[in-house]
C-alpha cells in the first residue's frame, strides 16, 4: 500500500512539473501566415542563428512583420499602446528587424539573425497589434 502510494505521489508529481516540449525545427525558417487579426507561425521556440521568416498575408489590407526583442509577453504589451497612436513605440525596444508594408495577397521573405531570448513577431500599424496581430517566440541555445 505504501508503494502504490508512492507510485501515485511521483506520478502525480511529474505530471504537475512536467513542460511540454516540442521538437526544435531543423532548418531556420519559420512560415508566418498573417491574416487580420493574427500571426501564425509555424515555430514559436526556435534555435538561434539566422532565421528566415517566409510571409504569406491572407488578409485583405496592409499589414507590416516587426520583431522585437523584450522579457515581456506580446499579450502584457497591449498596456503599452500609446492610445494617440494605437501603436507600440518601437523605438523603445530592440528590433533585430522587419519587413515593412507586406500588401494583402503577397508574400515576402526577410533574414535575420536572432540570439537567445525572447521576442515578439508582430504588425505595428495603427490598431494592428491592439486586435492581437502579435505572437511570442523564444530562441534557444543551440
Amino acid at each position: 500500500m505504501k508503494i502504490r502510494i508512492a507510485l501515485l505521489l511521483l506520478v502525480a508529481t511529474s505530471l504537475v512539473g512536467a513542460e511540454v516540449v516540442t521538437a526544435l525545427p531543423s532548418s531556420g525558417v519559420i512560415d508566418v501566415l498573417v491574416k487580420e487579426w493574427k500571426l501564425d507561425m509555424t515555430s514559436t521556440t526556435h534555435t538561434a542563428g539566422k532565421i528566415t521568416f517566409n510571409l504569406d498575408s491572407r488578409g485583405t489590407i496592409l499589414h507590416e512583420v516587426v520583431i522585437i526583442k523584450t522579457d515581456k509577453l506580446a499579450r502584457d504589451l497591449v498596456a503599452e499602446i500609446n492610445p494617440t497612436t494605437l501603436r507600440l513605440d518601437e523605438e523603445s525596444f530592440d528590433s533585430p528587424g522587419e519587413y515593412g508594408d507586406l500588401p494583402a495577397g503577397n508574400t515576402g521573405v526577410f533574414t535575420i539573425d536572432l540570439s537567445p531570448g525572447h521576442y515578439v513577431v508582430m504588425c505595428n500599424i495603427e490598431a494592428h497589434y491592439g486586435a492581437g496581430m502579435y505572437s511570442d517566440l523564444t530562441i534557444v541555445r543551440p
